[in-house]
This record gives C-alpha cells, structure tokens and sequence, in this order.
C-alpha cells in the first residue's frame, strides 16, 4: 500500500515553529474509506513525524505515505491532494491530516470527502485518526 500526499501549510518560527516541539514523534493510527453501499475499508498503519527546529514537519508511514508541511504554534495542518492514498491509485481531492503536539504527545484526525480513485466505483470519504510520542 502507498500513501503519497502532498502538503501545504504556512508558519515560521515566529508563529511557533519546531523550537520546544522538535523531535521524532513515532506511533499508529487508522482510517477508514467508506462509499455508499459497498463495505467500509479499515486500513491500520505505523508512522513516524519529525519537527525540525524551525518547523518542518515530515511524515512517513508504513503504507509509503512521505510528505511534509510546517508548524503553527503546536499544530500543523496537511492538507495534500492525493494521487496515492492507502494503495489506492489515481485519487483526486483532498484528504486533510490535523495534528497537535500536547507535551509528548501527538494526536491527530484525518478527513476527506468525495475522494475519488481508480478502481473505486464511487467517492470515498476517508476519516480517522493517529496517535503517538516523543522518542
């Protein structure tokens, strides 16, 4: 399976950047891709963000999902148009990951909506949710 997403994001050290958040955060999460009448796909993964000192966020999974996008405050907000999403191909639309650092913790959701991909006879919408900490 392969997640390549692409993200966008704005932010510097000024508006909190990676400062007191820097580190590798490593854990696991879950999202399911639902359509209309057909049965829902529960896809489980492992990752890894790093937050650099000025605010890079890079994410990496297990599935092959790469991307990266920056820091504001102790959040960030990916928001990647997906041409690949959990071993689907050719998907179009956005899918959005939101994550906050608490301390240790990173916690996020991911959402999307009208998702669609080769070999899905119809949209998808894509939620879920990671989880993880500081190593």
């Amino acid at each position: 399976m392969a997640l390549l997403l692409f993200g966008c994001g704005g932010g510097d050290s000024s508006s909190g950047g990676g400062g007191i958040f820097a580190g590798t955060y490593t854990g696991s999460g879950s999202a399911t891709l639902a359509a209309p009448g057909t049965p829902n796909d529960v896809i489980g993964f492992n990752f890894n963000v790093t937050i650099n000192e000025s605010g890079v966020v890079t994410y990496t999974d297990s599935t092959g999902g790469f991307f990266t996008g920056t820091m504001v405050g102790n959040s960030f907000a990916l928001r990647p148009r997906a041409s690949k999403l959990f071993g689907l191909t050719s998907c179009t639309n956005t899918v959005t990951f939101l994550g906050t650092v608490n301390g240790v913790d990173l916690v996020g959701t991911i959402s999307g909506n009208d998702v669609v991909c080769f070999g899905k006879p119809l949209p998808l919408t894509v939620t879920g949710s990671f989880s993880g900490t500081s190593s």
